[in-house]
């Protein structure tokens, strides 16, 4: 179940933490917004390392065109989890390639040869923005490909943009953000650092737990 915190409530949380509360004026809001969203973004790659679950992924799927290699990516891609290909009715792990590699796939293009398709991630030759994954050999019979991928973490910009803590992870962002109001002024911030290392242990030691998975 999502446990979802505003903007405005996780600002609130870390001016209690780093008793800021009234002085608006030196930590201003969009300061504050700012460290939140790095937060956020440093919790996001600490999930990914611990978890890796379906907290930070997306599955998406497309049909492999006939002499097509480059296929656009979604647009909150951030990183690679898996991706299968479907041909003749079954399925099977697609694996990277490496640029070594290039020759010996075009190589089965050309000739046809049915081998397993390759994967690498790229970019769009003209917008450097958009993201893709490149199949080889070049397709030449319609497959379909299933990939799952870590997400891009959440920006929160309005105050009512809401950001899900999920397991009360939220506080790991809270107390990153006053953390760094407080060591901006030189204050001691050694109770927090505590605090903040208890909830970072727990990202740590809370593994998911699948109980199809348990022997």
């Amino acid at each position: 179940m999502p446990r979802l915190v505003s903007l405005q409530t996780l600002r609130e949380r870390a001016r209690w933490y780093s008793d800021t509360e009234n002085d608006t004026l030196r930590v201003t809001d969009s300061a504050l917004n700012s460290l939140i969203n790095q937060g956020i973004a440093e919790l996001h790659d600490k999930l990914i390392a611990s978890w890796g679950d379906a907290h930070t992924t997306k599955t998406e799927s497309f049909p492999t065109v006939i002499g097509q290699t480059h296929y656009n990516l979604e647009s909150d891609f951030y990183k690679m989890a898996g991706v299968q290909g479907k041909r003749d009715g079954n399925w099977y792990r697609m694996t990277p390639f490496q640029p070594t590699e290039r020759a010996t796939l075009l190589n089965a293009a050309e000739f046809k040869n049915r081998v397993p398709l390759k994967y690498s991630i790229t970019f769009d030759n003209t917008d450097r923005t958009v993201q893709q994954i490149e199949i080889q050999p070049t397709p030449h019979e319609v497959e379909t490909i299933i990939y799952t991928y870590y997400m891009t973490p959440p920006q929160l910009e309005l105050d009512a943009d809401e950001f899900d803590g999920f397991a009360g992870f939220e506080e790991y962002v809270a107390l990153w953000a006053a953390i760094r109001c407080m060591m901006r002024d030189e204050q001691d911030s050694s109770q927090l650092q505590t605090l903040f290392a208890q909830q970072a242990s727990r990202i740590d030691t809370m593994r998911p737990r699948d109980v199809a998975e348990v022997r």
